[in-house]
């Protein structure tokens, strides 16, 4: 994969099979191809893969209408991306149905930022018709927020490219354990690239995988706990350098 002709790539021989419905992590150092792996499923602008095929469901995104297949990838970026506009504008629009969006809104713990919205500010006096006032929320809400967003897209598979890489410990636990939820309801794919060892570390169930990148490069693939055995691992040093520090 490359973001431009005249630049090297930045993806090399990535080989990469991910069952759907399951959860990967992908870690590696800064400049590994993390987040460029993250761009390629959902094309990003740019050349994109100049060689081999990246498939989804079993065909290859780039024969997909870009449109089409953003519906069914939803990408959450570090950077919270909130709408100027109503809180239902922000999920969906008219697409949005009241009992999905209150219920999710609750298990993320925003039901009540939503619905105390001050009139002021709402005009309709708040709840899902309120207009937001991003300067009043935290970060950590206007991830959430957005996260409600893209579940509520069902999307077959969810990536999180970086997304928690700024909050508290507690929203982004928040994040973490409603990703998970919507995945386990909706037999969603999940694919995490995360900035903490740790969270990795939590990838040690059968439907949880890690993969290190490496220059990259898949350097290695497997369980959290497997990779963490393996006497001078690309995991094994990512775990090792992260508790020195």
């Amino acid at each position: 994969m490359r973001y431009r002709m005249d630049l090297p790539a930045v993806l090399r021989g990535v080989n990469l099979d991910i069952p759907a419905g399951s959860r990967l992590a992908v870690v590696g150092r800064t400049g590994s191809g993390k987040s460029s792996l993250a761009a390629a499923l959902i094309r990003y602008p740019g050349p994109g893969c100049t060689a081999g095929s990246l498939l989804v469901g079993g065909r290859d995104v780039k024969t997909v209408p870009l449109a089409r297949l953003r519906r069914h990838i939803a990408l959450l970026p570090q950077e919270p991306w909130v709408l100027r506009g109503s809180v239902r504008e922000n999920l969906g629009g008219d697409a949005c149905v009241d009992s999905d969006a209150w219920a999710l809104l609750r298990s993320l713990g925003l039901a009540d930022a939503v619905r105390n919205l001050p009139v002021e500010i709402a005009g309709s006096g708040g709840g899902l018709d309120g207009k937001l006032s991003t300067a009043a929320w935290s970060r950590g809400q206007r991830q959430l927020l957005a996260l409600a967003r893209a579940v509520l897209r069902r999307p077959a598979i969810l990536v999180l490219d970086e997304a928690t890489a700024s909050l508290d410990e507690a929203s982004e636990q928040r994040v973490l354990a409603a990703a998970d939820n919507h995945a386990t309801a909706a037999h969603c794919t999940v694919i995490s690239v995360v900035h903490r060892v740790a969270i990795a570390l939590a990838h040690d169930a059968h439907d949880r995988q890690v993969a290190v990148l490496d220059a990259g490069r898949v350097a290695e693939v497997g369980p959290a706990r497997e990779l963490t055995a393996r006497d001078g691992g690309a995991f094994a040093r990512l775990v090792q350098a992260h508790s020195a520090g």
